[in-house]
């Protein structure tokens, strides 16, 4: 479960509609505080109204907000969806709270972004994937890329011969493991951040799944557009990208869910 939190300036003075669950109740004295549980995005979710007066000090203002904070973290709610231009954020800081990472949505659709990226450079056919383990995010980024590739190299950091032998005896020679050929890929998806920068030519394109980037010689992803999914309702209080990694942490998105509009690049460093 997952909480969207937002503010608003109140036209009137309103009083709580019912109670839901534990959390409510114990709101049920906040007449600036409303919550609901909401089942629009196929998961439940918890969504949060604050009520900021216009005269209201703005030590007030956050003192609501930091209580509302603090009763999430109280119920194990530890995702937080905040609405656009949402007052204070640095205040979610203070709890155990965070914000859905979008990266994690990035993974989670890595063979597509790969897809996409070979589809703009003309003549682009191979991918170098790097990780630091095995895991069911690698393995479905390269069981949706082998069928598209004619090239895919792996690197992987530990315990991974079963794993490697495995796509050997199903897939034979469009996969490579050696972490020496991975230079000449056209497109290189980080899935971990790599101990050491690899050898990566200039004209390829790295995506880096990770805060702490490597300054590489290429052009990388900067950002990544995702269409909205057909079949749920949007909230258009919130902010897309972070609304959809939340959906995506919650279990609740489709592999056919997942459609990448647009992706940013750097400028070419040559």
């Amino acid at each position: 479960m997952f909480a969207l939190v937002k503010t608003r300036i109140p036209q009137y003075e309103a009083s709580l509609k019912g109670t839901f669950n534990r959390i409510i109740n114990s709101f049920s004295s906040a007449r600036d505080i409303r919550f609901e549980i909401s089942k629009m995005y196929g998961v439940r979710a918890i969504e949060c109204t604050i009520d900021i007066y216009l005269k209201e000090s703005p030590q007030r203002s956050r003192a609501k907000i930091d209580k509302v904070f603090s009763l999430l973290d109280a119920s194990r709610i530890r995702s937080v969806v905040l609405s656009e231009g949402f007052p204070y954020p640095e205040l979610i800081g203070s709890h155990r709270l965070t914000i859905p990472r979008i990266k994690t949505l990035w993974i989670k659709s890595a063979g597509k972004i790969a897809s996409s990226l070979l589809a703009q450079s003309r003549g682009a056919l191979s991918v170098a994937i790097y990780a630091n383990r095995v895991s069911s995010d690698l393995d479905e980024t390269v069981r949706y890329l082998l069928p598209i590739v004619r090239r895919l190299n792996i690197c992987i950091i530990g315990n991974s011969e079963l794993y490697l032998h495995g796509l050997l005896k199903e897939f034979g020679v469009s996969v490579i493991t050696s972490s020496s050929a991975s230079a000449s890929a056209d497109v290189h998806l980080m899935l971990q951040r790599p101990s050491s920068m690899p050898a990566i030519d200039s004209k390829a394109i790295a995506v880096q799944f990770y805060d702490d980037e490597y300054d590489l010689p290429c052009r990388t992803v900067i950002n990544i557009e995702y269409s909205w999914p057909h079949r749920i309702k949007r909230a258009e209080d919130y902010p897309a990208d972070i609304l959809l990694a939340a959906l995506n942490e919650s279990g609740a998105l489709r592999p056919e869910d997942i459609i990448i509009k647009n992706i940013a690049l750097t400028q070419s460093k040559q």
